[in-house]
């Protein structure tokens, strides 16, 4: 028998619980500019958790998709579970620790050639700030994974009541340090937070031991996540191509464009922690009792609802410009122009905002169909053409037209994943049938 969907009211307090965790980071990140203020230090630190970020999206995403319909299973049987996430984080630390071990050795390389318009100065800070980073990913990938294990369980507010707990915390210990040790403080206070919420989660989920053996031979399983990574790491490098070519617009274009990313990027957390991940396990469910037309009917219901709130927010952002131009300039204390850039660079991320929010649904429904090949070579094709029309749009109309490149490519990417989407549902119900 299918779960019920979350209640209404549940949603609401997690999207509410998950709004404030996001404002405190965000207030992490308005504390640290007003602290050092925008300028090579900050966007040294910014361009600096493009790669960290990229690794841990393009493990955790490959992970938690070969993983949640396997923990979904185990949903009353908690040894079960228990077995799956010891051979998951297994899986866990050995894909992640290659890919930070790699990235880790070849900084001297990679790090120049990436910002060479960044000053000495900015290299070698970048290269530190980028090496302490990388270290937290490991943490943020296996809580990941523990997260979609505890949402199995429907324990959805309790993981978010922690994450607010911490970072409320991290942003205590930010306030102490960053006076004092200075803005590398700020990344190793940041995997200090990783480190403890990983910690908890593994408490909660009864401190699932680590079996290596088991996890190399899951041959299955990483059958389905090779082409995710793979596929995943090249369309992930996108948030590091925009910082790149961003890093040669003027000084404070990568932080500008940042603090839009993030500001967006909280709202579509929120929407997509709120609307999108709990439809997750009844997506599975729906999927693996191939009931499709009911599967198609509730992922699209979810997509339409989150598309209704950005337009809605989208209307309140551009007739609320002046509200949002003093808060700017008082909590953040920049220019008048820069917070013009960032406002406007918030209207042109509507479309990047939209996608954030509801583009996993369309995923998950491919995995929960068994199919990770083709999300993986809609999102190729996506960075592909994303590429293109960010160098063409930066050369033309500078770093606004960077930021109008994102969006098209994150919807030209919905679009495809959309349509194939309807496509192998149909197919998939008409061989059942």
């Amino acid at each position: 028998m299918d779960k019920k969907p979350i209640p209404v009211s549940k949603s609401v307090v997690i999207g509410f619980i998950v709004l404030s965790q996001l404002l405190f980071q965000f207030l992490i990140q308005i504390y640290v500019i007003r602290s050092v203020g925008i300028g090579a230090e900050t966007d040294a630190y910014f361009a600096s958790l493009a790669i960290p970020m990229m690794v841990f999206v393009v493990t955790s995403t490959a992970l938690q998709s070969v993983w949640l319909p396997r923990f979904s299973k185990t949903e009353n049987d908690s040894n079960s579970l228990h077995k799956e996430l010891s051979i998951a984080q297994a899986q866990a630390v050995i894909v992640t620790s290659v890919a930070i071990f790699t990235f880790a050795f070849t900084i001297p390389i990679w790090v120049p050639l990436l910002y060479s318009s960044f000053s000495e100065h900015q290299i070698v800070l970048t290269k530190k700030f980028t090496l302490v980073l990388l270290v937290g990913i490991l943490f943020n990938t296996l809580s990941a994974l523990l997260t979609k294990a505890l949402h199995v369980k429907n324990k959805f507010v309790l993981v978010e009541i922690i994450i607010l707990i911490v970072t409320i915390f991290s942003l205590f210990m930010i306030i102490l340090t960053l006076p004092h040790y200075g803005i590398l403080s700020v990344a190793y206070v940041m995997v200090g937070r990783s480190c403890l919420i990983y910690v908890i989660q593994f408490l909660l989920t009864g401190r699932p031991v680590f079996r290596f053996k088991e996890s190399s031979n899951d041959y299955e399983t990483w059958k389905l996540m090779v082409p995710l990574l793979w596929g995943g790491s090249l369309f992930k490098l996108s948030p590091a191509v925009d910082k790149i070519i961003a890093s040669y617009a003027f000084t404070g274009g990568v932080t500008v464009l940042f603090l839009a990313q993030k500001l967006m990027s909280v709202i579509a957390s929120v929407l997509e922690r709120a609307i999108s991940v709990p439809t997750f396990p009844n997506l599975n469910r729906i999927a693996v009792s191939s009931q499709y037309s009911q599967l198609k009917k509730l992922y699209r219901k979810c997509i339409f609802k989150i598309a209704g709130i950005t337009f809605f927010l989208g209307i309140v952002l551009y007739v609320g410009k002046s509200v949002f131009l003093d808060i700017v300039i008082i909590s953040l204390g920049i220019s008048e122009d820069a917070s013009y850039d960032l406002w406007l660079m918030c209207i042109l991320l509507l479309g990047f905002l939209f996608v954030a929010a509801s583009g996993s649904i369309a995923s998950n429904v491919f995995f929960a169909l068994g199919d990770t090949n083709t999300p993986v070579n809609v999102g190729v094709v996506g960075f592909i053409l994303g590429l293109m029309l960010k160098v063409v749009f930066f050369l033309k109309f500078g770093i606004h037209g960077l930021v109008i490149a994102i969006s098209l490519t994150y919807l030209i990417t919905m679009i495809m994943n959309c349509f194939f989407l309807e496509r192998k549902i149909t197919f998939v119900s008409s061989v059942t049938d």
